[in-house]
This record gives structure tokens, sequence and C-alpha cells, in this order.
């Protein structure tokens, strides 16, 4: 199991940067961050992207998978961290 999460962004000078977070629950993946019990807990994800829109960056678009995100990406538009536009956040 692994989930990742790529943010681009545009500094003053026109240059568009990009990164990437990548979880995984299984020693032998490549990943940033490991996470212990075979599955990747979403909670550890919203609170990367609610930590990057409420911190760091204004965030104008999330681009998400809606059949293992939905939920996760209701849960951050409730709680205010971001807003979510014609079905996708």
């Amino acid at each position: 199991d692994s989930t990742a999460l790529a943010i681009a962004w545009q500094r003053e000078d026109g240059r568009i940067l990009v990164d990437s977070v990548i979880w995984a629950a299984r020693d032998d993946a490549i990943a940033h961050k490991m996470i212990p019990g075979g599955r990747v807990d979403l909670t550890i994800v919203a609170e990367h992207i609610k930590w990057l829109a409420e911190e760091r960056f204004n965030v104008v678009e999330v681009t998400y998978d809606p059949r293992f995100a939905e939920q996760m990406m209701r849960d951050l538009r409730r709680q205010g961290s971001i807003e979510m536009r014609d079905g996708n956040a």
C-alpha cells in the first residue's frame, strides 16, 4: 500500500517547482515516510495536505482519486482546510 502527493508551485521568478511525498506501508517499497501496520492511514496524508494549505501555500487545486480519497477530501473541506469545486477539490 502506498500513497503519493505531488505539489507544484510557481516562484516569484516564474519558475515552477515540483515536490512530492510518498507514504508506504511496506518495508520493501520506496517511500519518503514509512507507515507501520500494512496500510497507509489517510489521516496522515490529510494532515499533510491541511498543513500545506494552512501554513505553506495558497492551495488553488487538489486533484485526487475519488475511489480512495473522496472521504478524506470531504473531511478537509468540512474542516475548512480546502475548498471543493466541480466534484473535486
